[in-house]
């Protein structure tokens, strides 16, 4: 018999779905999938990692280290992957 395809979930809805329901962030404006996008738009500006975390910091709860570093990742890796590189450059560096 042949498996069944299991389709991974769009982009957009996993990370929605992991700020949110998993992991419960508050954003401004209650507009999560706005601000990934926004972080996407900061690292491929050439702002530094960070410059990126502490901008998260100062919007976003909870904004531990390890909660802000997570949500920078996830919105990098799912919203906007080809700029993964970037990021870990300007975290590098």
């Amino acid at each position: 018999s042949v498996p069944c395809a299991h389709a991974a979930p769009a982009p957009e809805v996993e990370y929605m779905y992991n700020v949110t329901a998993r992991r419960h962030y508050s954003f401004p404006d209650n507009d999560a999938l706005g601000y990934g996008y926004g972080i996407c738009e900061k690292v491929g500006g050439g702002e530094n990692y960070a410059q990126v975390m502490a901008d998260v910091k100062g919007d976003v709860t909870p904004n531990d280290e390890f909660a802000a570093n997570y949500l920078v990742s996830y919105a990098v890796n799912l919203l906007c992957p080809a700029q993964i590189w970037q990021l870990r450059k300007s975290a590098a560096g």
